[in-house]
């Protein structure tokens, strides 16, 4: 039996702690030598003096790193074991094994060295309460994190090298494959490349991921989905869209044939790791022109600009404006701003009741300077007028141009339902594939295997209803889309070509729609509130810059007020012995509106008569010598049936009418019919 000095019957007395590790599963299947050599130092305790029942193998963490003890269940083991004197001595083939980390391996140490615990590695036995042996294992530990930081900064560095040079091979997404040569070039699936192509248009159509989808699923568009790893890994499966999948696709600088690397920088915090997205300049690689695009690094920056629009929320001291297209009957929303200090205009919409609707009147603000520092607003106007006045201008400046604009939207819409009836082709195809697999399926089966015959069926029938259906759902969609653009549509959509007017003012074009409208042709409209007017400063997408001055909006009370027309038709009808319910007709019939927008009625000239003091038609027959019918009836005794009854029977001829069931009488003409 091998002794040494440092070894006493107290050591021998406690367990041994053979401590095995690989750093990677890699390493356990193709290294097995060096783990031959780990579990060979069982003999090494045996030869100092320990039994071989004695000597606990932990092997735990084969496949796992020393770069931490977070993972590592074998080593918290041992430090449990060790810390509570069960462990005489801790053996390992060398120091890296046990730990890689010096805050792990100092902690090893000072335990070792309270319950008087050796190490043991190939070069020989440690005393952790020994001054030198302490030391020299304190080197051993810091030269084992020093190697671990070497051979990650070479793999990095040829990693890095290699990708600033375009040629590691990263993971890419859905539309691209490496070929031979490991290039990366477009999927050769003309399939995929027909979806991905028709989500790019359709997204810069609207600039918006949930438009874009709901305009893909009602198109019943599917998106080709590939797992990473499995049986699925080389073989598509479509699905239905999503809105991560359009996100991804939008935000992936891939597509506009740009080679990326190192996008996100992990840095290690006391709260796990945090992660920072590093600006283009900053990243390891950004190769443009890398490869073939699907889109062009211009619609990509574009596409970019428009998802940061859309993004809402607060980020660091800056308060993130929405400039994307959102409801509201603003015209310029998020494209206007203050001509007093350059700033962004917000939208205020003012809100209130109206005979059983809800009216809304936009407002722009300059408010930043009073959220940042609560100072008052630097300009409030009311968007009411300004709208008007940009809707005025586009019809003006717009009409030219509407033809040539109208036969590109309408080849845009032909192209499109040309390249979505494709991909629909082929999907059918694909179904129609399934079905005919089932069918071969059910076929081919041993008919005594009952359950399974029955099983293959029932799959057949399945995939018989789902082509079915999706045929007949084809069928139906193709005839619309091909009725979307006959001869008749063509020559109806040339007609108003001409007519830009009767467009922006058509009731079933949204706000939406308009505001779209307005940012295909204007890049911002700077707004300038002065004592009598409104100056605007209008910068077109094409370059040029037009200035305009509009008197100011009216005060809210202003606008609700009754127009004079309807005023002097009200006074002329009242002259004329017209009671408000013809009066009423009169007005609706000529298209007036009240101050508030609604049409007239009865109650509503009635009003309109006491509220501007004219003489009502009942003080105008007071006036002629006439009595109300409740006078008539006190007078005369006689009762309101009675009085009916007279002036149906024509006995009572001399009468007027003010209002429905307000009748008007002279007295004298009752003197026969008093109640004796």
């Amino acid at each position: 039996m091998e002794l040494n000095g440092k070894i006493d019957n107290d050591h021998i007395a406690r367990h041994a702690a053979l401590y095995i590790r690989q750093s990677s599963l890699r390493q356990v299947m193709e290294n097995k030598e060096s783990t031959k050599r780990q579990y060979a130092l069982r003999q090494k305790a045996i030869s100092l003096g320990w039994q071989e029942e004695d000597i606990d193998v932990i092997d735990d963490d084969l496949g796992v790193s020393g770069a931490s003890n977070t993972q590592r269940s074998g080593f918290k083991r041992l430090i449990s074991e060790v810390s509570q004197g069960n462990i005489g001595i801790v053996i390992s083939i060398e120091a890296s094994r046990l730990s890689r980390n010096s805050s792990d391996w100092s902690n090893l140490l000072e335990v070792c060295k309270l319950t008087r615990t050796l190490i043991l590695d190939e070069d020989g036995v440690y005393d952790p309460g020994d001054f030198n042996d302490r030391m020299l294992l304190g080197l051993k530990g810091t030269m084992s994190e020093a190697e671990l930081h070497y051979i990650h900064a070479r793999m990095k560095g040829g990693l890095d090298n290699k990708a600033r040079r375009g040629e590691l091979k990263i993971n890419i997404p859905i539309g691209y494959v490496y070929d031979d040569f490991d290039q990366i070039v477009k999927d050769p699936d003309e399939d995929v490349q027909r979806v991905i192509n028709l989500v790019f248009k359709t997204y810069a159509r609207f600039h918006s991921c949930q438009r874009t989808v709901r305009e893909l699923r009602g198109q019943n568009i599917l998106y080709p989905k590939k797992d990473r790893v499995g049986y699925n890994c080389r073989t598509f499966m479509w699905r239905e869209i999503t809105h991560k999948q359009i996100l991804r696709l939008i935000h992936n600088p891939i597509y506009a044939g740009v080679y990326q690397f190192g996008l996100r920088k992990y840095i290690k915090t006391l709260n796990g790791y945090k992660t920072i997205i590093q600006a283009k300049e900053d990243r390891i690689a950004y190769i443009e022109n890398h490869h073939e695009a699907y889109i062009p690094i211009e619609q990509f920056n574009l596409n970019q600009r428009s998802l940061a629009e859309h993004r809402v929320g607060k980020r660091g001291n800056d308060i993130q404006r929405i400039n994307a297209v959102r409801q509201g009957c603003a015209l310029l929303q998020g494209i206007v701003y203050c001509g007093k200090c350059g700033k962004q205009m917000s939208v205020r919409y003012d809100t209130y009741p109206a005979y059983g609707t809800i009216i809304s009147r936009p407002s722009y603000w300059c408010v930043e300077e009073k959220v940042q520092t609560g100072a008052d607003a630097c300009q409030r106007t009311s968007g009411t007028v300004i709208d008007k006045a940009i809707g005025d201008l586009l019809v003006e400046i717009v009409s030219p141009l509407a033809m040539s604009s109208v036969i590109q939207v309408q080849n845009e819409l032909i192209a499109r339902d040309k390249e979505i009836d494709v991909i629909k082709i082929k999907d059918l195809g694909r179904y129609r594939k399934e079905m005919e697999v089932a069918r071969n399926r059910y076929l081919n089966v041993d008919p005594e295997n009952i359950h399974v015959a029955r099983r293959l069926e029932s799959d057949w029938n399945n995939k018989i209803k789902i082509y079915e259906e999706r045929l007949n759902q084809y069928e139906r969609e193709r005839r619309n889309n091909f009725d979307s653009i006959d001869e008749i549509t063509t020559q109806y959509i040339m007609s108003i070509a001409d007519n830009f007017k009767s467009i922006w003012t058509n009731p079933a074009v949204s706000n939406e729609e308009r505001k779209r409208m307005v940012r295909l042709l204007i890049d911002n409209v700077m707004i300038t509130q002065l004592e009598d007017n409104i100056h605007l400063v209008i910068c077109f997408r094409a370059g040029t810059v037009k200035e305009l001055d509009i008197q100011k909006g009216k005060k809210s009370y202003e606008t609700w007020r009754t127009p004079k027309e309807a005023l002097e038709i009200i006074k002329t009808s009242l002259d004329k012995f017209i009671p408000p319910s013809e009066i009423a007709t009169l007005l609706n019939s000529k298209g007036l509106k009240s101050g508030k927008g609604v049409s007239y009625t009865r109650i509503l000239v009635h009003n309109l008569i006491a509220y501007h003091n004219f003489r009502s038609l009942s003080q105008r027959y007071i006036d002629l010598g006439y009595i109300p019918q409740i006078e008539i009836i006190k007078k005369t005794g006689l009762t309101g049936k009675k009085i009916k009854r007279l002036r149906d029977t024509k006995k009572i001829t001399n009468y007027k009418t003010a209002e429905k069931n307000k009748f008007f009488y002279k007295l004298e003409d009752f003197s026969a019919y008093m109640a004796k």
